[in-house]
């Protein structure tokens, strides 16, 4: 994975004056490392680009890295939301249950 932007002048001068982020990209800020390479505004050439991905392509090891990398943020991302909102709810009827038994 390679990751590039590029927005407008005024909007990278807000951007830049604002916000002092290492990285912007999702992967990097979820691993508060940088996994993929990221090329913003002027950084981000055809030349760039295309060396980053052809290099991803050609280092079988450095994908699989990522890979992993990247499933250690998926088992992170996992919340069992359905188990959580049970639990929550369960929760919650218990104190209903409780004030309309002491009403």
């Amino acid at each position: 994975m390679v990751v590039t932007y590029r927005v407008s002048k005024l909007s990278y001068l807000i951007y830049n004056a604002l916000i002092k982020l290492d990285n912007i990209s999702l992967p990097n800020l979820l691993a508060e490392k940088t996994l993929v390479p990221e090329f913003i505004q002027n950084k981000a050439t055809v030349k760039n680009l295309a060396t980053a991905v052809i290099q991803l392509i050609k280092n079988e090891q450095q994908s699989m890295v990522l890979e992993e990398n990247f499933s250690k943020i998926h088992i992170q991302l996992q919340q069992n939301a359905n188990v959580v909102a049970t639990e929550e709810i369960m929760k919650l009827v218990k104190v209903i249950l409780t004030l309309l038994i002491v009403a």
